[in-house]
Order: structure tokens, then sequence, then C-alpha cells
């Protein structure tokens, strides 16, 4: 059967509610279970989902990450340093690594880090690697501005660690970091030879080898000068390195500077430019073992739930961007059958095979997204939207023009009747149910057996719908309700005694009523009909 027939089928043989799942948003997507996936601003009114960005190294000495949404929220991260001043402008466009970035404007702008004792920005003598790392978007025409500095000035020389760019290009200063003896000190500089982009991230890179005396200035990965601080090159030993000892001074970020920064980092070891640099997981292969693996970012709809059993698939859309070499999957799963968030029985499908499962019963539905990024980690793919339309098995409508007289030679017996239901789900293959009580309002006992043991249709045996539509009849009496009593746990209902007033309704289920999934595809009561039994006297 193709998709419009089968539609087609549906439409004519259940009364239906059309439903639909839209996840795109903020709200939506918050919703979700996420491991590597983050929510982004996509402009003013979306969001969408996409990798989260690697955050560097573990061994971090100083991380200052700018998505707090004030600048006096900012803190490092890492907890070894304490902002004593943070003055800037928070962003939230072009960032690369995360929501928000700081903007810089000259020098009412900057922060200051305090140096704390016995950590790095107090140290007099470094015995291991270190870097700082960062990303820069400098102003349209830098002549010269201070990106950060530790500094101080003594005895008319000038000792710490300074950052500046000058007509745009990246200069790094040691001023006289690098001793000969304990009175004589030496300064060197890096500058890189390119300037930088005004209108796109830059990553800088600063990694110094104390115990080889090597400096090396990278932009995007890539070396673009170097210095090598050696007492000569007969005698190629390292020079001591380290801040002055009376170097109290705070570690200035952004003063004198007008443009961009994000993802502030002092890291202790060797770094590793690609978790610097590139902002996701690649690929990663290991030509030792020939393992190949590649990160996946994941997230989880929860289980979601439709108003009524027995719904069935329209349609499964969703919206992504997906950049050349990026991946990405959608897929859900289905049940009528209550399931939980990590139930693992019950089978994932793709989202692209939904047409297979149309004539699949459902009520609980849950999806999930698979993202991956090109085999460099420079690109993610991106979800804007996923739509999950269905229609609905509505239940029944309650019978109507219900009546009810007596029995014939029977002094405890009735009948009632009414008019068959009109949906077709009904008509083949549902059934009704009489329920009665001795007051209008609570019915204490219901009956879905006939004489023959059979469901309840209504219908006498061998006679035709379309002939009797409008006067189904069931008769009741103490010898059925002692049947239904017979194949049901309660064995206590309720038999008619003369001189008492009793209170009847009736209700249908379709076809897909059962009480382990389909409870819900009864109806309501019908209105309720009442017949009072004559007392018996003796003659």
């Amino acid at each position: 059967m193709n998709l419009k027939t089968f539609l087609l089928y549906i439409l004519a043989c259940l009364p239906i509610f059309s439903g639909e799942f839209i996840f795109d948003d903020k709200e939506d997507f918050a919703k979700l279970k996420k491991k590597g996936i983050r929510i982004v601003k996509a402009s003013a009114k979306n969001h969408k989902l996409e990798l989260s960005p690697q955050k560097g190294e573990a061994n971090v000495e100083l991380f200052l990450d700018f998505e707090n949404k004030k600048a006096t929220e900012l803190k490092d991260k890492v907890g070894n340093y304490i902002i004593s001043s943070s003055s800037y402008a928070v962003e939230e466009e072009k960032s690369l690594l995360g929501k928000r970035y700081a903007s810089f404007a000259a020098s009412n702008s900057y922060i200051s880090i305090a140096a704390n004792n016995n950590r790095l920005l107090n140290s007099t003598h470094f015995t291991e690697p270190f870097y700082i790392s960062f990303f820069v978007m400098p102003g349209e025409s830098e002549q010269y501005s201070v990106v950060f500095t530790k500094s101080l000035i003594t005895g008319g020389k000038k000792f710490g660690l300074e950052c500046n760019i000058v007509n745009n290009k990246m200069e790094v200063k040691f001023h006289n970091m690098f001793s000969y003896s304990k009175t004589e000190s030496r300064s060197f500089f890096l500058k890189s030879p390119d300037k930088l982009k005004t209108e796109d991230w830059t990553h800088v890179l600063i990694s110094i080898d104390p115990m080889t005396g090597k400096a090396v200035l990278f932009e995007d990965g890539k070396a673009k000068t170097e210095i090598e601080a050696i007492k000569s090159s007969e005698n190629p030993t390292s020079l001591p390195f380290g801040f002055h000892p009376n170097d109290t001074t705070p570690l200035l970020i952004g003063k004198g500077f007008y443009g961009k920064l994000d993802q502030f980092m002092i890291g202790l070891g060797v770094p590793n430019i690609d978790i610097l640099t590139e902002p996701y997981k690649g690929v990663v292969y290991d030509d030792t073992i020939k393992f190949v693996s590649h990160y996946n970012g994941i997230a989880y709809s929860p289980v979601l739930q439709t108003k009524n059993s027995f719904s069935k698939l329209l349609s499964f859309d969703y919206d992504a961007n997906k950049p050349s070499g990026t991946h990405i999957e959608v897929f859900f799963r289905i049940s009528n059958s209550f399931f939980t968030e990590d139930n693992s029985n019950i089978p994932w499908i793709e989202s692209s095979e939904y047409k297979k499962y149309l004539d699949a019963d459902f009520k609980y539905l849950q999806w999930k997204l698979l993202l991956r990024s090109d085999y460099a980690g420079k690109l993610t793919p991106s979800l804007n939207k996923v739509q999950i339309r269905y229609i609905e098995s509505m239940p029944p409508s309650p019978p109507a023009g219900v009546k009810v007289f007596q029995k014939e030679d029977d002094p405890l017996g009735v009948c009632l009747s009414w008019v068959s239901n009109h949906e077709e789900n009904v008509r083949s293959g549902g059934k009704y149910f009489i329920h009665y009580g001795v007051s209008p309002d609570r019915m204490v006992g219901t009956l879905t057996l006939n004489e023959k043991s059979k469901d309840i249709t209504g219908l006498e045996e061998g006679t035709d719908l379309v002939k009797s539509y409008k006067s189904l009849r069931q008769c009741v009496d103490n010898e059925l309700i002692s049947l239904n009593s017979q194949n049901r746990k309660d064995k206590n209902l309720l038999h008619f005694k003369p001189g008492i007033t009793y209170y009847f309704k009736i209700s249908a289920c379709n076809k897909n009523y059962n009480e382990d999934t389909g409870l819900d595809q009864k109806s309501i009561l019908s209105s309720g009909v009442s017949f009072t039994f004559k007392n018996q006297t003796n003659n």
C-alpha cells in the first residue's frame, strides 16, 4: 500500500486528530539531554544545535572563556587567580568557541588579574614549558596597542612580559626575563611578519620552553617566528627565565587595546596545537594499531507522548546545515507501550526510513541526534528544526439514543437499545459495554459479554448492521450478570432485586481497545436511563 492510499484509508476509517512535535527554539532544545552538543543563537528569533567546541587542555593555569553575561561576572574558570577588575563589552556575535566574547575599546576597558603567590605569574624561575593561547580580532587600523602585559620598571629597566599589535602585526616582548647572572639580564622579542586579519579571528599561541630557551609565536597553528635564548653559540646552555623577584604587578589584558578577544588561556606543558586551534574534534588515526575513531556529539529528546494510543506517523522532517565533510543523523523510535529514555529494547529507526513505519501504532516516541565534524575538526553540522507529524486514533463518541424497557416474560430483566456508533472501527471490530448501578452518578457494574459469551455488539446473531444500526439491542438479567461475574476478577457483580431502581449507561470502544495499551480507545459513558423493578408479592 503506497503512502497516498494508506492516508486515504486512514482518513476514511478513523476518527482522527492531527498533531505534531516541533523542536525549533531554545526552550525546545533545552529539553534535550546533550553530550558534546550545545545550543547556539542563530538569529534574533532562532536557535540551533551544533557540536560543542573543545575547551583546551586539562593542565591549565588560567582560563577566561568570556561566557559570562556581564563583564563584572568574569572569573578564572580554573580558580587559580582572582579577577581584580573587569571592564569590557560582552558581545554575542561570531564567537568561535562559545556564545560570547570580549570587546575592548582602548584604555577605558581592561581586565586586571592579581598575581597570586606560588603561581605561574609569580614565578622567578621557570623550569617547565608553558604557553599563552588566545583568539584575537583587532580593529581595522591597529597602529599600536597592548593586548596584555605584566611588567615592572625598576632601576631604570623594564622587566616582564608584553604582547602588542604594531601595524596590525603581533609582537611579543620578554623584557629582561632571561638572566646571565644575578645582576645581568637580556630581552628577546618575537615579531610576526604577517598582518592579522581584521574581520576574522586569529588564534595566537606563544610557547616557551625554559629548559631549551626556545620561544615560538604561532598564528592559526603556523609558526611565524621563534627565538632561542642561550648563553652563546659556543655555550648553548639556556638562560634562566622568570619574572623579577619584586614584580607583584597584575596581569593586564586589553588595556590600550581596541578589538576583540576570546578564550584567553595560560597552560602548562607543551601545547597541543590541534586542540587549541581546531574548535571541534576531528578524526583520529593510530597508525600503530590501525585504528580510526571520530567523536560524535549526541542529543536525546525526552520520551514524547501523544494524547491517545494507536497514533500513526504522517511525516518526520528535519532542517539542518551540513558543511562538506561533516555528518548528521537523526533517529526515532516508537511504541504503544511506555518506555524510558534509557530503554535499550526499543530499536532506533533512521528518520529517512519513517515511511516504512506509517502503519505502526504508537503512543510514545523519542528521537535522537548525532553530529560529527569534518576530518580536521574545523566545521560542524547544525540542526535547526525537527518536526514530527502524526494522526491519533480518537476514542469513539458515546452511544446515542439509549432506551430501556422490560424484558418479556422476565420480571427481573431489562432490554437496552441504542443507535450504532458511526465510527467504522467501532462497527468493524469494536464493541460496547453496559454499565449499571443504583444511583445515576455511580456505575458499580460493567457487562462485557452477551448470552453466547461473546462481546456485546448490540446485534442479534445473523442480523446485518446496515439494517439494524438504529436498533442495537442487548437484554440483561441476573443470568447474564452471573455469566459476566465468572469471567472477571470481581465475582460479586450487583444482581437485580425487586423494588429497586437501576440506572444504565453504555460506552463504546473501537477495535484498538485493550487493557494493556488501548484503554483510551473507549468512549465516555452515554446519557443514563433508569428502570424500576416492581415489588413482587405472594398471591
